[in-house]
């Protein structure tokens, strides 16, 4: 990245700020050194430490994020450009699925898609990676702001205070202007409410690891879990702890699979090595595509790992089919 470009990463952000991150991308350090930024906002920004924190309470952002009372206000994303600091003037439009609402990015006309049809909007929408990548694909600039998420908003008056409106590239000429398009279609946000509303739930992933993500686990699932942790090989294999979340017993086969393999029974076993058949045959048509599609920019020393990795997976193709 240039020189004064705004950026995300924690590791640059503690790095500019002289904030010890020793082992970065490790999570206990990742934790330390973002508490150890987060002190330093609040010493040095307090107005804006406080600001935010207030976004933790949804009841807070709905007052600033209203479809009933639609208002601009600026927004910051992630999922927004950094060449415009990752901020915009967003616009409230309807609402989603889970509780939350769309919301259109007013750096961009509107024009090319309020008149588009609700399949048209879908298949922008939920573009592959590949489609979005597509020369003549035009994004459209609407994403879900989560109200429980503590989203980065605030009134459209910050962007008055200093250059503010210089800072995102954008003016509030622009912004009236879209939103008044916006005003003027108001059946454009009725058919995205129809698309997010609609929209598939994510579906649940077939991992023991990934599902640890859709839940929390309760107090006495918690004491099991610290008693396995405990255990050496031998103990392991005569411990058949009874869980109420049904997510632990497949990763427990898993864990002892992966760290202690003597310790499985023959069962366990069979039920190991059949997960993992499936899984790698689930993911490798993946793997190989995402192979061929690097292969043409790569260059020499790329090659070589690529290749390398092609002869990896192909090797593990006959113990799949066996």
């Amino acid at each position: 990245m240039t020189k004064g470009e705004p950026s995300n990463r924690l590791e640059l952000i503690t790095s500019a700020n002289g904030i010890a991150h020793e082992n970065a991308h490790d999570a206990l350090a990742d934790v330390t050194a973002l508490i150890a930024v987060t002190k330093l906002i609040k010493q040095k920004q307090p107005q804006l430490y406080n600001y935010l924190l207030k976004m933790r309470d949804k009841k807070v952002v709905q007052q600033l994020v209203n479809v009933d009372d639609k208002k601009p206000f600026v927004y910051a994303s992630g999922r927004y450009d950094k060449e415009f600091a990752k901020t915009t003037v967003a616009f409230p439009l309807t609402t989603s699925r889970n509780g939350g609402v769309v919301v259109y990015d007013l750096r961009y006309d509107p024009t090319p898609f309020v008149e588009l049809s609700t399949e048209e909007l879908s298949k922008k929408i939920f573009a592959s990676r590949e489609e979005r990548q597509a020369e003549n694909f035009v994004k459209l600039p609407v994403k879900e702001l989560q109200y429980n998420r503590c989203p980065a908003v605030a009134p459209l008056g910050v962007l008055e205070q200093g250059d503010g409106w210089q800072k995102i590239s954008l003016d509030l000429k622009t912004v009236q202007k879209h939103q008044n398009i916006l005003l003027n279609h108001p059946d454009f946000a009725e058919k995205l409410r129809t698309i997010f509303e609609n929209k598939p739930a994510f579906k649940k992933l077939p991992d023991p690891e990934a599902q640890l993500y859709d839940g929390f686990l309760n107090d006495r699932d918690r004491l099991q879990i610290e008693a396995i942790r405990n255990a050496d090989e031998r103990e392991l294999a005569d411990f058949h702890p009874e869980f109420q979340d049904e997510r632990l017993a497949p990763l427990l086969l898993h864990y002892k699979a992966r760290n202690f393999p003597r310790s499985l029974s023959e069962d366990d076993l069979a039920q190991w090595e059949a997960w993992r058949a499936q899984h790698l045959q689930a993911q490798l048509p993946g793997f190989m595509t995402a192979l061929h599609r690097l292969a043409p920019t790569a260059a020499d020393e790329q090659q070589f790992i690529l290749q390398e990795l092609q002869l990896w997976a192909e090797s593990v193709l006959p113990v799949i089919d066996s």
